[in-house]
Order: C-alpha cells, then structure tokens, then sequence
C-alpha cells in the first residue's frame, strides 16, 4: 500500500501493516504503544497481535499504520515474564 500511495518503504519482517486500502480504519497520533487485537481462527479468542509502533497519515487511503509483530518477541516475553 505505501508504494501505492509513491512511498518507497522497506518493512522488517518484525513489523505488520495494517489499515484499509481506501483508509477509514488504523492508528494515529497518540496511539503509539496501543494494541492491535486479533481474532485467532482456531477458536475465535482474542490475542494480543502486535504494537502500534508509527504510521503515515491517519487512517488514509493506502497508508497503513505499521505494528510491531508480537510474535517476533514471545521467546523474549516469556522470559521477563517467567513463563
């Protein structure tokens, strides 16, 4: 979406994008540190998915907002969290 939009991003794969192609749904200033809640499919519980990390806009069109990916931290997690 953000070469759609003329930006020339690279995304780590420690990040998601997420928004909406026409805009009207995403993050924006003051949200950073925020959750971004997913469904699971397996049995329809709601987790913790990742982190509103930073964005271009609010909520525009081909602009999504970047989280960063909680599953590329868990083994971390875990171990702060004694798990």
């Amino acid at each position: 979406m953000y070469q759609a939009a003329g930006y020339n991003e690279h995304i780590p794969n420690i990040f998601i994008c997420a928004g909406r192609r026409r805009g009207g749904a995403d993050s924006c200033e003051g949200d950073s540190g925020g959750p971004m809640v997913v469904q699971r499919e397996r049995d329809n519980r709601f987790v913790l998915g990742g982190v509103i990390s930073w964005g271009i806009g609010c909520a525009e069109p081909n602009q999504p907002g970047v989280y960063t990916r909680i599953s590329e931290f868990r083994d971390w997690i875990n171990q702060i969290l004694l798990f």
